[in-house]
């Protein structure tokens, strides 16, 4: 896979393409290209950790907990890290003019609080 080296995820000094996350979510029942954002956030004790954004057409709050929990463990099987796993609105991730996916938009709405996911009980 072929990326841009600014959006690779470092973690416990392994590298990971969000591509490769992205691709591993996109393997679940309901969920398609373009349906999913991953990149790193800085942990609250400095480390990266993945963050994945996913659109959500289910409207059941318990079966989107059940979602959020299997995204989770998809991308916990990959990275080795506990991920955050955000489920948001669908047509909520930014595109660019060319209507790809833009991982670095989406990182910035989502920790400026623009991306609002939906509340799920834990």
């Amino acid at each position: 896979i072929v990326g841009r080296a600014k959006d690779m995820i470092i973690i416990n000094g392994r590298n990971h393409w969000p591509q490769d996350i992205e691709w591993a979510v996109e393997q679940l029942p309901g969920f398609k290209s373009g349906d999913i954002a991953a990149f790193a956030i800085t942990g609250p004790s400095g480390e990266e950790t993945p963050a994945v954004l996913v659109h959500c057409r289910v409207s059941d709050n318990q079966e989107r907990g059940r979602l959020r929990d299997e995204i989770r463990e998809r991308v916990r099987a990959i990275t080795g890290i506990t991920p955050v796993v955000e489920l948001v609105p669908p047509r909520t991730l930014p595109r660019t003019s060319s209507g790809k996916l833009s991982r670095t938009k989406a990182r910035n709405l989502y920790l400026t609080g623009e991306i609002v996911p939906y509340d799920i009980a834990a």
